[in-house]
């Protein structure tokens, strides 16, 4: 992720303002979901909480915001297909696969929809 971020740097130049208000963003999405984490009595890895803070500093809040509905969205759908499909209940799934699939198609389809 570290790249990602230095490929912006050099792309679109540096911006303090931008930086900084990334760094905002992303300070944001991880305090929410390190609340979750605590609330849910660590039900969420802090390996999500990690890759939720780089992501939503390389992508701003608009993207961020738009990537983890959808990466909620996937993870819902995908264990009710596995709870219809299966004999045995599961409850706990990695989110770390929703949220990079969320943020992949926000990437692949923003400017299309934009």
């Amino acid at each position: 992720m570290l790249v990602l971020v230095l490929v912006r740097h050099f792309i679109q130049g540096f911006d303090f303002y931008s930086y900084l208000m990334s760094f905002i963003v992303s300070i944001f999405f991880t305090l929410v979901f390190l609340l979750v984490r605590k609330i849910t009595h660590n039900g969420l890895g802090f390996g999500d909480v990690k890759l939720i803070f780089i992501t939503s500093f390389c992508f701003g809040l608009v993207k961020s915001y738009i990537a983890l509905i959808l990466a909620c969205l996937f993870g819902i759908v995908f264990i009710a297909v596995k709870n219809k499909n299966s004999q045995e209940k599961i409850n706990k799934v990695p989110f770390a696969p929703f949220i990079s699939s969320g943020y992949f198609l926000v990437q692949l389809f923003y400017g299309l929809v934009k």
